[in-house]
């Protein structure tokens, strides 16, 4: 079957995981599924971030840390990786250092309303979450709380905004998570606390379906660089992905090449043959539209030879094929991808969606358009 494709939103397989997994692939305008991530945190831990050298995670915390521990739900951040109500307690009240003098106390009412905002998130009740995560901040707020605690707050309701496609106001909540971690980046340009890095990528996210991809493929570009840089064994590959995508809508192909082969490489450190194939795809994609057409077709035709169901890659054939003027092959592969792979190619007859949902490049837009003018099977 065709990973790619969103399936139905029930269990725990591929079809909770598909929300996430099309953002992975194209992070187009529909940014929902986040239901994934919290329905599903065991196919999640996959995409944990490494421990940050020297950071905050080995402090041992008790004191402030207990306030939050009695939600049973789970809270994840934007990018994928599972966090239990315990550690999601411990992002909030997560210094055991004695409070400012003018730090008001929290009522078991107060913190009530964090725990049911999270239980909220973790259903899909956006609206309500919002809501109530709203209140958390006024209250956070006005009782003058630590800076760490305000800024987790704002960042927990910039992911139901963003959920909630309310993007500008998204961005303006990570824009103050930011504004209350000054002491994120440490001397040598790495983050001293993995919620920094995490808060450009969610604000990349953002960026994005705002369509200003030049600001996303900076947030990204950040988010990388506190990671250590490179494409060295810190770095979350996913965000690559997503940052080679933003290039791609700038038609800067050549660069997104280097960070989707970059990503690539640490699917296949990580045994994850699967995200390590989308990736390719996304590649070749970007391959052709730089000009080397013949290099592009040959990815494409190894990609189909190691998953012969990865219908993007059949429907790819069928357009170059027609594009080079072989309308027999074009309709052999446009058959295969319709008729002998489960999933079907009924969205790659939907020429908005191939554009803006899975982003394929100009040039084979433009020829799987002309492939079904021309009246395909």
């Amino acid at each position: 079957s065709e990973a790619f494709l969103p399936w139905p939103s029930v269990g725990c397989g591929p079809s909770t995981v598909a929300g996430f997994h099309s953002r992975f692939l194209s992070v187009g305008r529909d940014l929902g599924g986040a239901q994934a991530r919290a329905v599903c945190p065991k196919v999640y831990m996959q995409l944990r971030e490494p421990e940050l050298e020297g950071g905050v995670n080995a402090e041992v915390w008790t004191g402030r840390r207990q306030v939050l521990t009695g939600s049973a739900a789970v809270l994840t951040s934007w990018i994928g990786f599972p966090v239990s109500s315990a550690t999601a307690a411990e992002a909030v009240i997560k210094k055991d250092d004695p409070l400012p003098a003018d730090v008001q106390p929290l009522s078991k009412d107060q913190i009530r309303v964090v725990q049911d905002a999270i239980r909220a998130f973790d259903k899909r009740d956006l609206a309500k979450a919002e809501k109530l995560f709203s209140q958390s901040v006024d209250t956070w707020e006005q009782l003058k709380r630590p800076g760490d605690e305000r800024a987790e707050l704002y960042r927990f309701r910039g992911n139901a905004r963003v959920d909630l496609k309310r993007f500008a106001e998204a961005k303006e909540d990570y824009n103050k998570a930011l504004s209350l971690m000054p002491d994120g980046e440490k001397q040598d340009g790495t983050a001293r606390y993995m919620e920094f890095p995490d808060t450009y990528v969610q604000r990349g996210l953002a960026w994005e379906g705002l369509g200003d991809w030049e600001n996303a493929v900076e947030d990204y570009s950040k988010a990388i660089t506190l990671w250590g840089g490179g494409s060295g064994p810190g770095i979350n590959p996913y965000v690559l992905t997503f940052k080679a995508n933003a290039l791609g809508k700038l038609r800067r192909y050549k660069e997104a090449m280097v960070d989707y082969k970059a990503a690539e490489e640490l699917f296949l450190k990580q045994r994850d043959d699967e995200r390590a194939l989308d990736t390719r795809a996304n590649y070749a994609l970007a391959l052709y539209e730089t000009g080397d057409q013949k290099a592009a077709i040959k990815v494409m035709e190894e990609i189909v030879r190691r998953r012969p169901g990865y219908t993007d890659m059949h429907v790819a054939l069928a357009a170059t094929a027609w594009g080079s003027g072989n309308a027999e092959e074009a309709e052999n592969q446009w058959a295969f991808a319709c008729d002998r792979i489960q999933t079907g190619c009924k969205k790659y007859k939907d020429i908005e969606w191939v554009s803006t949902v899975r982003r394929w490049p100009p040039s084979l837009v433009s020829q799987l358009k002309s492939f079904l003018g021309k009246g395909a099977k």
